[in-house]
């Protein structure tokens, strides 16, 4: 604003100037040397006096300080070089977004030898996984590694393409790697635990998992890894239930009280059941299930009634919860399977005819009535239960499709109508 407003006033100035001299007509007459003169307005010796004093003035600061003069001159060049280098940058960043191969590579190559920042490079290496096989790309990504063997910039990519090429042991070092620069860091704690799960370690998958959900409780990392962690929570405690002896629930989102009940249980049935006490187990098991209602200990149940090898005292406790006021459909269904695999095919269908219409329509309840009907010799019982799993209009094309199949283009090379 002040340059403007200087210039304007000096335009002003040298109008004003250039008007009265004009007006007045003025001459000077200048001696330049001997006899030798000239005749010269006023207005352009004062002009012609001016800019050289300008000119004077620059060349006494060039020679008095001339890194002034050249920072002028290489900050121009400097900043149009600037200008030219975002422009390659700003194109190979639209080749990128439209993961245009070509336009990209060439974008990349303009901008290689001016050092483009490492967001650039990893970028045109991550454009790379549509030209190149997973073989080359592991290459590059191992050679960016090398140049910069602790740079987050380049491991953070790097695992997650380890992970994606289910490279595990790769994966497992990186995400290693990764915690010990960055302890905690997140995605170091997923890329571990996909390589636990992966290699069936699962402790080291329950203590990734732990501290994810631990360190971002109200994230929507947390609610993803719920349903997934209480799966794991309840196969630990079932198969190693002395590792978990004093493994604390009250990181998780909801219902830490019941959880920690449900999973004492499970433990408590775990450690029965590897002393031999497959009852005791059960007994364990049946008043969990009659205190927090859980289908997981019905669950367990039937998977403890298999493999203390059909224990009739097992079937009993369970016919008990059958008759108590904690009857579920889940309970039903567990009820009648294992009657009907005890060979009590008549209390099977006692029990399946106890559901309510809603109930009886589920697959797993209409499986069980055809089975038991068959076991019977029912043949009615089993017709109605046959028509239930294979629906005629699931055989049979309604009108409208019908006529669309009738009225098809034939095609001599295709199958047969």
């Amino acid at each position: 604003m002040r340059r403007i407003l200087g210039f304007s006033l000096l335009t002003v100035l040298l109008g004003a100037f250039g008007y009265f001299s004009t007006i007045n007509n003025q001459t000077v007459e200048v001696q330049l040397y001997g006899p030798v003169s000239i005749q010269v307005s006023l207005w352009v010796l004062v002009l012609g006096t001016l800019v050289l004093g300008w000119l004077f003035t620059e060349i006494y600061l060039m020679i008095r300080h001339p890194d002034r003069w050249f920072a002028r001159l290489r900050g121009g060049w400097q900043a149009r070089r600037d200008a030219k280098w975002q422009q390659r940058l700003d194109e190979f960043q639209d080749a990128y977004l439209r993961h245009n191969l070509n336009a990209a590579r060439k974008a990349f190559k303009r901008i290689q030898g001016d050092a483009p920042p490492m967001s650039v490079v990893l970028q045109s290496l991550a454009l790379q996984r549509y030209a190149l096989s997973g073989h080359a790309l592991k290459e590059e990504y191992a050679k960016l590694r090398e140049q910069h063997p602790q740079n987050l910039e380049v491991l953070l990519p790097y695992l997650r393409a380890a992970l994606e090429w289910e490279d595990w042991d790769l994966a497992g070092q990186l995400g290693r790697e990764l915690d010990r620069l960055q302890p905690g860091h997140p995605v170091a704690l997923e890329g571990l635990r996909q390589v636990a799960i992966a290699q069936s370690e699962w402790m080291v998958c329950l203590e990734q998992e732990h501290a994810l959900m631990e360190r971002f409780p109200q994230s929507v990392v947390a609610e993803n890894l719920t349903e997934a962690h209480l799966a794991h929570l309840r196969q630990a405690f079932r198969t190693m239930p002395k590792r978990l002896e004093h493994w604390k629930l009250n990181y998780l989102p909801k219902h830490d009280k019941a959880l920690q009940s449900l999973f004492e249980v499970f433990g408590d049935a775990a450690k029965l059941h590897g002393a031999g006490e497959s009852y005791q187990a059960a007994k364990r098991l049946k008043k969990g299930f009659e205190k927090t209602g859980a289908p997981e200990l019905l669950e367990e149940l039937e998977h403890l009634y298999h493999a203390s090898g059909a224990s009739e005292a097992i079937l009993e406790l369970i016919g008990e919860l059958y008759g108590s006021k904690y009857r579920t459909p889940l309970l039903r269904l567990i009820y009648a399977k294992l009657l009907y695999q005890n060979g009590r095919y008549g209390d099977a269908a006692q029990v399946l005819a106890d559901t309510d219409e809603e109930e009886a329509a589920n697959e797993p309840v209409v499986q069980l009535k055809f089975l038991v009907a068959m076991r019977q010799e029912n043949a009615q019982e089993a017709l109605a239960a046959a028509a239930q799993l294979l629906p005629e209009q699931s055989l049979i094309p309604s009108g409208r499709e019908a006529a669309t199949l009738l009225l098809a283009p034939k095609s001599d090379d295709g199958p047969p109508t």
